[in-house]
């Protein structure tokens, strides 16, 4: 199975489920304001920034991901720009060691206000001011994830309205992975490959079920999800083939088993029928025990081409 890869962003997807998105990233890479990510927790947020990098001026310096969740609000302000005291770029944190590269600042609803200030203060002058309050320049292009309702959070008052106003001016929504169901295929056989080089193993490809059954699952985890299942097909195939089904446990559903609604409809009116020895009226007749009137079963009845001169005693 061929991978459908953007040669200059290596991105799976940018002529099909990304490509609303790469066209964003053209669009607005040449800038140098902030650029905000909508999606959802593993959808690619981290791989999409880079793309942005990789497509701006500043492919050659630094890029530098930091997720702001997992930091204790009690130090972000220290991890993101350094200590008060700090007389140089190298000792203002991540910003700082960002200086003239990338800054990709993962779950931004994530920050203490004071971080959102010092954030608000960079992007509205360039600056970080240390304690003496002696500011220096600060070069950078940042790139911001939201997963979270930023619009909430500014009504309780957990987040600045202004730094959200500077922030929301550019934006790219990266689709989830259930609405990019044409992805599929090229991202597991992908990962699949990546997994089996990792472990050892002979690649294996997909087959036309392996993908149907992948396309059937909702992924609350999105791409990062796809990633865990595909190692865990190949670890449990042992590389002599993919355990799609296993690896994707009780959150697979077989749709080869589904049946279309009327096959469903017909197979519960002629058990009913047949129950009812091929009555339709009646207190013991198939309308009564469906609770439906008899002329609305007849009719279905004949849409489905059920004859109930076949479930009588008489035709046995």
């Amino acid at each position: 199975m061929s991978t459908n890869v953007n040669t200059v962003n290596n991105i799976i997807g940018a002529n099909s489920g990304l490509k609303g998105v790469l066209d964003k990233i053209h669009e607005y890479a040449h800038l140098d304001q902030p650029i905000t990510l909508l999606a959802e927790n593993g959808a690619g947020k981290e791989a999409i920034a880079r793309a942005i990098h990789k497509a701006s001026k500043r492919s050659s310096a630094t890029f530098i991901r930091v997720n702001c969740a997992s930091v204790p609000k009690s130090l972000q302000w220290e991890y993101l720009f350094g200590d008060n005291n700090a007389q140089s770029r190298e000792n203002m944190g991540w910003f700082g060691k960002a200086h003239r590269g990338t800054l990709l600042l993962d779950e931004i609803g994530s920050l203490s206000i004071d971080s959102q200030y010092t954030l608000l203060g960079i992007i509205s002058n360039g600056t970080i001011t240390n304690k003496s309050g002696k500011p220096t320049n600060i070069d950078v292009r940042l790139v911001v994830s939201v997963s979270n309702n930023i619009e909430e959070m500014i009504n309780k008052d957990l987040f600045l309205s202004e730094l959200w106003e500077r922030l929301s001016v550019f934006t790219i929504e990266i689709p989830p992975l259930r609405k990019r169901l044409d992805d599929i295929a090229d991202l597991a056989d992908y990962f699949a490959k990546r997994a089996a080089e990792r472990l050892g193993f002979y690649p294996r490809s997909l087959s036309e079920y392996d993908v149907k059954i992948l396309k059937s699952y909702r992924w609350p985890g999105n791409v990062r999800e796809l990633a865990s299942v595909m190692e865990r097909a190949v670890i449990l195939g042992e590389g002599r083939s993919l355990k799609i089904k296993e690896a994707l446990g009780g959150g697979f559903e077989d749709i080869s088993e589904l049946k279309p609604l009327d096959t469903v409809i017909k197979n519960h009116i002629e058990k009913v029928l047949k129950h009812c020895k091929g009555k339709v009226e009646g207190k013991d007749g198939a309308a009564h025990l469906l609770q439906i009137n008899p002329n609305t079963l007849r009719g279905k009845m004949k849409k489905l081409n059920i004859d109930p001169n076949e479930f009588r005693e008489e035709n046995k």
